[in-house]
């Protein structure tokens, strides 16, 4: 169990870091995205930008710590916003995800976020061990190709669709 949550924690982390390096980049895209979303009132939209990346960065680096419960957090709004959004029927939106896909809302974008939301409910087990470490480290590296190649998947099908 120890080695799952270790990968778990390790795989959210680095999820995480690249989003938030990524949508700290382009602070008009973010505004943009968050806006789109139409979840928040118009004044608070500029500062939930700013702060979203400055959240994703201290929940990867609580992930590597041993804490989870802000990763959970960040990761249960992102489900919900999708979730609101596409029962509104909106699903040309950008998701903010971060990365090279660009992703807009979906159905199978909603399952891959309750996915790392079921990972995230994991990181939050107790666990320690310096052999689980290392192993979960090398499995986290292995698994994160999977999780780009994923969103490059859910790019490709809304091309096309």
């Amino acid at each position: 169990m120890a080695l799952a949550v270790f990968t778990a924690r390790l795989l959210l982390a680095a999820i995480l870091a690249l989003s938030a390096w990524d949508q700290s980049r382009d602070r008009d895209r973010m505004e943009g995205v968050v806006a789109a979303y139409g979840l928040l009132p118009d004044r608070f939209v500029a500062g939930f930008a700013f702060a979203l990346p400055l959240a994703e960065a201290a929940a990867a680096l609580l992930l590597l710590l041993g804490n989870g419960a802000l990763a959970l957090g960040l990761f249960a709004m992102f489900a919900a916003a999708i979730g609101t959004n596409l029962a509104r029927g909106r699903r040309d939106i950008d998701c903010g995800c971060g990365g090279p896909a660009l992703l807009t809302l979906s159905p199978a974008l909603l399952v891959r976020n309750l996915v790392l939301l079921a990972l995230a409910v994991l990181a939050l087990v107790p666990a320690s061990g310096w052999t689980e470490s290392a192993i979960a480290a090398g499995q986290a590296l292995v698994i994160l190709p999977f999780y780009f190649a994923a969103n490059q998947l859910l790019a490709n099908q809304a091309v096309l669709a």
